[in-house]
């Protein structure tokens, strides 16, 4: 067999990607170094980062920011990650879905449009004591991997008969809701959000609202 021949026929090794789901309204500091430890400890290839189009179990209770623009805001902080060795960015596979934004059909989505790649998915601890209320919980404990973070501040165990595996990263307790009581305040952000982040979040004047900071 010719030595090109050999070489085309070789197994390609398949990619291990973190899919770390979220409405990230705004995504922070606390998101980067989460997504960049997790996938340092789990041996991840890649970090995707997905926007919620709707995010269903909040957008009732607050008003949420656009989706594209939330997932411009994720483009720009994915440039500020030090790793070099493990690619993140954003996908849009929830966007382009439209409408309400599920777990499970993103993932059946991401499988169906790349074969060759396995999927993880990255959550908080908080999230993960909630995954028996998620859409599709049943499919989800059977067809889903889950790389856990703690969050909250207070130990939560995962709920019962899902597939997790804890991972530890530095605790950050920085959230999405404080950065935008503190833009409505008129506090600063500096530091708890990328730098091109905090330059959108004046840009649009986002978060000055009274229904969209809770």
């Amino acid at each position: 067999m010719p030595v090109s021949d050999a070489i085309s026929h070789q197994p390609v090794a398949r990619r291990r990607v973190g899919v770390f789901g979220g409405t990230f309204d705004p995504p922070h500091v606390g998101h980067v170094l989460a997504g960049q430890s997790v996938a340092e400890a789990a041996n991840l290839d890649e970090v995707w980062y997905v926007p919620a189009n709707d995010p269903w179990q909040k957008s009732d209770e607050r008003a949420v920011t656009p989706a594209w623009l939330r997932s411009e805001m994720l483009r720009q902080a994915c440039q500020v990650s030090r790793s070099e060795t493990i690619t993140f960015r954003v996908s849009e596979v929830e966007l382009a879905t439209g409408g309400p934004s599920y777990t499970a059909d993103t993932l059946s989505a991401l499988r169906a449009d790349h074969p060759g790649d396995d999927f993880v998915l990255i959550v908080g601890s908080d999230a993960a004591a909630g995954l028996h209320t998620w859409h599709a919980a049943d499919w989800l404990s059977g067809h889903a991997e889950f790389l856990v973070y703690q969050r909250g501040g207070q130990p939560a165990e995962p709920a019962a008969g899902f597939s997790t595996t804890p991972v530890n990263v530095p605790l950050m307790e920085i959230s999405s809701t404080e950065i935008r009581r503190r833009v409505h305040d008129g506090r600063s952000v500096r530091h708890l959000v990328p730098a091109p982040v905090e330059g959108l979040i004046a840009a649009y004047a986002l978060y000055r609202e009274p229904d969209a900071v809770s």
